[in-house]
């Protein structure tokens, strides 16, 4: 529900929807994660949106995690360098080096913050 509220650009109804699949999904990630794009991308408040990005990544490390993706080590890795935290956007990357699915993009990512110091 939140995802279409937001393709409308009902961003305030997509806000509370998101809000609400936290409430009903404690455990699962992706309401945190669309939350936090949404705040990031879409209100320009990476700010705000850090909270949703560190929360999905707990929640993936979790024991109640079934549906494992790596891909929120990536978003807070962005989030967290935008902001200035290059040493925290690297332990991110270093965690997402560990699974195929963000491997490359990983060491991209971290080559790419090696070549800008």
């Amino acid at each position: 529900m939140g995802n279409e509220h937001k393709t409308l650009k009902a961003l305030e109804e997509a806000r509370r929807a998101y809000i609400k699949a936290r409430e009903l999904m404690p455990d699962s990630w992706r309401a945190d994660q669309a939350l936090g794009l949404m705040l990031a991308e879409d209100l320009d408040d990476l700010e705000g949106a850090l909270p949703y990005f560190k929360s999905a990544v707990e929640k993936i490390e979790g024991p109640q995690n079934w549906a494992f993706q790596p891909g929120p080590y990536m978003t807070l890795a962005q989030a967290l360098y935008d902001m200035g935290d290059a040493a925290g956007a690297r332990r991110e990357l270093e965690k997402a080096l560990r699974f195929k699915e963000t491997h490359d993009k990983a060491a991209a990512a971290i080559r790419q913050m090696g070549e800008r110091r």
